[in-house]
């Protein structure tokens, strides 16, 4: 049986740095892809975290809107920290699908200075079930 999540993660090599005054702020991994299975549901389902490193005393924002279909806990945080997400079992469709988005992220630096950073989530909603894939 299979629901949850499944991942696909960058190399560490893959993840977005960017170098600062103050040092370097890495986030990762860039793309996450998540299938979630409608005839086994698990509501709200955790998504795997962006991890935000770099100089201490930093914040980061998520500033695009989410879609329907995925919520963050919280749009902001300190650096070291993680940007949290879960799909909250909401569509405007109930039907097999494919979904995915790319969120940008502010982060400000101790010194005042900002920077902008991407990350992609890509959201399979399928019934396995329904095709045949279960037994």
């Amino acid at each position: 049986m299979i629901f949850g999540i499944m991942l696909v993660e960058g190399e560490e090599e893959d993840k977005a740095v960017v170098p600062e005054e103050d040092g370097a702020v890495i986030m990762g991994p860039p793309f996450i892809d998540f299938v979630y299975d409608h005839a086994n549901p698990s509501c709200p389902l955790p998504i795997d975290p962006v991890s935000v490193t770099g100089p201490v005393g930093g914040e980061w924002m998520v500033t695009t809107d989410p879609p329907v279909w995925m919520d963050f806990p919280s749009t902001s945080g300190t650096i070291p920290g993680t940007i949290d997400m879960n799909f909250p079992c909401r569509l405007d469709r109930y039907e097999n699908q494919e979904q995915s988005e790319t969120f940008t992220v502010e982060v400000k630096m101790p010194d005042g200075s900002t920077q902008e950073y991407e990350f992609e989530v890509n959201g399979k909603f399928i019934n396995l079930d329904y095709l045949g894939l279960l037994w």
